[in-house]
């Protein structure tokens, strides 16, 4: 069986995604292998959130690209996710803070109009 070094896991994680399997089978090792190596290896570690994070940027260029050639799916993707701070969610988020025996105050907007009661005359 192979044995793993930073070299040639350096050399397996080039161009990987920092996918685990990929790298694995390029050292000719399995994925338990490369997992355990992660994780007692500081180095392997950063080398493989770099190689993740280098195709998180391929991934948004793309997107970018799509968006500047009036891409409204793109678009919409990028709204959905990094414009939240500008009010563009699907969802209600509730962020909490920890804290516990603090009151939280909830409102709930309605453009519903009441109908007055009816009474009996």
């Amino acid at each position: 069986m192979t044995r793993i070094t930073i070299r040639n896991f350096t050399k397996a994680a080039n161009k990987s995604g920092g996918i685990q399997t990929i790298i694995a089978e390029r050292l000719g090792v399995s994925r338990a292998a490369v997992s355990l190596y992660v994780a007692k290896t500081p180095e392997a570690k950063e080398i493989l959130e770099q190689e993740f994070e280098k195709i998180v940027d391929l991934a948004e260029n793309t997107v970018f690209s799509k968006i500047s050639k009036g891409d409204l799916k793109a678009s919409e993707l990028l709204l959905k996710t990094k414009g939240k701070t500008r009010g563009y969610i699907e969802k209600q988020e509730i962020q909490h803070d920890g804290l516990e025996n603090v009151p939280i105050k909830i409102i709930i907007h309605n453009d519903v109009k009441e109908k007055e009661p009816k009474t009996d005359s």
